[in-house]
């Protein structure tokens, strides 16, 4: 049997999240443990780009979903300024797993500012309507612990070859990624509205950055806020990782004592670098934690 072209293996699917068009991959059959994978939120990211062979790998076991957050790949591209990215995401992602019909729950896994929105998912779980059975986040910090100048670098991006390939080269082992793998990227740039959306939400006033608005109610304060989590939590961290800093994992650890921590010898993204190590740590982690299993 031929194997399928790079980025073509999957067939899309396309689902109402609420008011939003959203576009994801499934694979496995229904009736299994569900994962919903998460995907970075870097210029281009689509839901197989990031978990492409990470999909494949856990298919066997599990029912996977892979959905692409607002303003990424085929889903709507949307910008709210009068919530947090995160809040707008994890809403969303709630919504979704609604849609397709999650009643009993789904493992949410998320990779880089996917597993921000996770954990951040997690220490909110008591008051959200995204119903998580646990949380795993692959080099999602939740905002803090992150370097300044590699942040700076992945968010000033102008579509171009070279400007997608200098943010794979970030997000994985230098020499890793692919022809493919950039062209994909710099392709999906170029999607109307995608741009857009993810520049529009680096905007600030300039009057209001040095104070606090008081018509603003005060928010609880991440990553202390982690430790009200109430499900399982894992985090982690590649020890070459040139965008969060060294140590991250255990410092959330610090707020959350019952997180897990896994190290790999990775840089920011092993979902890239070690998808079968990484499927294969996410099904031993899913399927000790899971209710039925």
């Amino acid at each position: 049997m031929s194997q399928a072209p790079p980025f073509e293996r999957h067939e899309e699917c396309f689902v109402d999240a609420g008011p939003y068009r959203t576009r994801y991959i499934e694979a496995g059959e229904a009736g299994r443990p569900a994962v919903v994978l998460v995907h970075d939120g870097a210029f281009g990211t689509d839901a197989e780009l990031c978990w492409g062979d990470v999909i494949d790998a856990l298919s066997s076991e599990f029912h996977v979903f892979a959905p692409e957050l607002l303003g990424w790949g085929g889903t709507d591209k949307v910008v709210d300024f009068a919530r947090s990215r995160y809040e707008i995401q994890i809403a969303h992602l709630a919504n979704f797993v609604t849609a397709v019909g999650l009643d009993d729950g789904a493992h949410l896994v998320g990779a880089s500012f996917g597993g921000s929105v996770v954990v951040r998912a997690a220490a909110a779980a008591s008051a959200s309507p995204l119903r998580m059975l646990s949380a795993v986040s692959i080099s999602g910090t939740g905002g803090p612990f992150r370097r300044y100048e590699a942040v700076q670098r992945l968010g000033d991006y102008t579509p171009s070859l070279e400007a997608a390939r200098e943010i794979s080269r970030l997000l994985t082992d230098p020499a890793r990624p692919t022809e493919e793998h950039v062209r994909r990227r710099y392709e999906n740039s170029l999607i109307h509205g995608h741009w857009e959306a993810l520049k529009a939400g680096q905007l600030r006033n300039p009057a209001r950055t040095s104070r606090r608005d008081p018509s603003t109610p005060p928010t609880a304060r991440f990553p202390e806020v982690l430790g009200r989590a109430e499900v399982p939590v894992l985090l982690v961290e590649g020890t070459r990782d040139p965008i969060n800093e060294a140590g991250w994992s255990r410092k959330l650890r610090a707020c959350c004592p019952r997180a897990e921590v896994v190290e790999m010898d990775s840089g920011h993204s092993p979902n890239l670098d070690r998808p079968a190590e990484v499927a294969a740590m996410i099904s031993k982690f899913v399927t000790r934690v899971h209710p039925s299993l």
